[in-house]
């Protein structure tokens, strides 16, 4: 195989376009203007947020710089796209033989990504707490 076509088999390169395209997307379309990308179907069922309400919000303020504002609108959101952006660049450095053969320790199970399926499981488990806190009074802060 030649590297230019390597490349072109590259996960990493794909999975990178793909996500620069969405990416574009909500950075061109405001998802602050009321029927810009539709409506939360979790939402309109139950009249309870879900973890993802506010998310693109959130991804499109911190596109523009707004740190604060995306915070306000999804902090989870936030929180998962920076962990996204570390477990690509890793998965990339990783195809391109330059990093370690995975991101866990020895013996540990992980996806063909290289990424811990117990880093998986804690990622699960904080969005359903993180939901569920969102319906309390309390949770009133992390609302959308």
């Amino acid at each position: 195989m030649t590297p230019a076509r390597d490349l072109l088999r590259s996960g990493p390169l794909w999975g990178g376009l793909a996500g620069a395209v969405v990416l574009g997307v909500v950075a061109v379309r405001d998802p602050h203007v009321p029927g810009a990308f539709g409506a939360c179907p979790f939402l309109a069922a139950t009249g309870l947020p879900c973890a993802g309400c506010g998310g693109l919000r959130a991804t499109h303020d911190l596109l523009h710089g707004d740190v604060g504002a995306a915070l306000a609108q999804n902090a989870l959101a936030v929180g998962l796209v920076l962990l996204a952006a570390v477990a690509w660049t890793r998965w990339a450095v990783r195809a391109a033989g330059r990093g370690p053969a995975r991101i866990s320790g020895p013996g540990a199970t992980t996806t063909s990504t290289g990424v811990s399926s117990t880093l998986l499981l804690v990622v699960g488990v904080v969005v359903v707490v993180f939901t569920l806190v969102r319906w309390t009074l309390a949770g009133g802060v992390l609302g959308p």
